[in-house]
């Protein structure tokens, strides 16, 4: 996955912990002084009507999130363990990402 890692530490009866690295690659400009690849209006990305289902136990990061894609239209659902995700999934199985 992109040269990284994924994993999962878990422990009976205490919880479990998702991890992913994906090692940062720096660009070199010199190759996109022309624009090609560059969003050039961030205020005008729109996804219409895409509904995400946000599993996050740190209410502080979901709302960061929350502000951070609200211009973009999406539709969040929020859980904050994977009880609650599950049953969002069961309740939107049509959700574009997870």
């Amino acid at each position: 996955m992109l040269k990284g890692a994924i994993g999962v530490e878990s422990e009976p009866g205490i919880g479990s912990k998702f991890y992913f690295n994906i090692p940062f690659c720096p660009v070199n400009r010199e190759g996109h002084k022309d624009g090609h690849n560059q969003i050039k209006d961030l205020d005008n990305i729109y996804y219409g009507n895409k509904k995400i289902i946000v599993v996050e136990d740190d209410f502080a990061s979901y709302l960061f999130l929350e502000e951070l894609l609200e211009p973009t239209g999406v539709q969040l659902y929020h859980a904050e363990n994977g009880e609650e995700a599950i049953a969002l999934f069961e309740k939107y199985p049509e959700a574009d990402c997870f």
